[in-house]
């Protein structure tokens, strides 16, 4: 997974960041550090939050993994 360009995160059974694929990618809003062990919902807008909830609700359902997909503004404006 580490050659994948895309930034990726591992989630655990309550939605908190375990890890991600490159603490330094530049997709990154804020430090990784910032936001480990926090949940995505506290930390994405309301409606992104509400999506990303359901894609891992649906993981911990099925068992599989789930790809979501969305678009935020990062730190430096892109």
């Amino acid at each position: 997974l580490q050659s994948v360009p895309d930034l990726w995160f591992v989630v655990d059974a309550e939605a908190r960041y375990v890890e991600c694929s490159d603490e330094q990618h530049p997709w990154l809003g804020r430090p990784f550090a910032e936001l480990r062990g926090r949940r995505f919902a506290d930390v994405v807008p309301p409606a992104l939050a509400r999506a990303g909830e359901q894609a891992i609700t649906e993981a911990l359902r099925s068992g599989s993994v789930q790809r979501h997909a969305y678009t935020m503004r990062v730190a430096d404006g892109t």
